[in-house]
């Protein structure tokens, strides 16, 4: 690679946000579950944090890992297919400066909220 050229580094951009609703010595529950994100492509994974998502059903996930977060804490899932899990929402929340510092800059309506055809 020539020294000018320089590597692009992605990140993700789509994370749903939850909290955690339950927690317990060997697990933790949040409030999103299959509604709240495509699974078509597989579970969502853990932004930060070295944990597993487990399915807990419609409403609900679960969590696994040695660290699990206390009650009321924000956990951010990424979804396994951005364009079905925006579909299950209204709204997004664009926002600049990252997940934990960053600032809202707008919120976005989604127009074909629910259309599958």
């Amino acid at each position: 690679m020539s020294p000018t050229r320089r590597s692009l580094q992605f990140e993700h951009a789509l994370f749903v946000k939850s909290q955690v609703i339950s927690a317990c010595v060997s697990h933790a529950v949040v409030d999103a579950g299959h509604k709240s994100h495509a699974i078509d492509s597989g579970l969502p994974a853990v932004h930060g944090l070295p944990l597993t998502y487990a399915n807990g059903g419609d409403e609900h996930g679960i969590l696994h890992g040695a660290a699990l977060p206390a009650l009321g804490d924000t956990v951010w899932l990424i979804p396994g297919h951005c364009d079905p899990t925006v579909n299950l929402h209204d709204h997004l929340i664009g926002v600049r400066g990252g997940l934990q510092h960053g600032t809202v800059e707008q919120i976005i309506r989604v127009d074909a909220r629910g259309a599958l055809t």
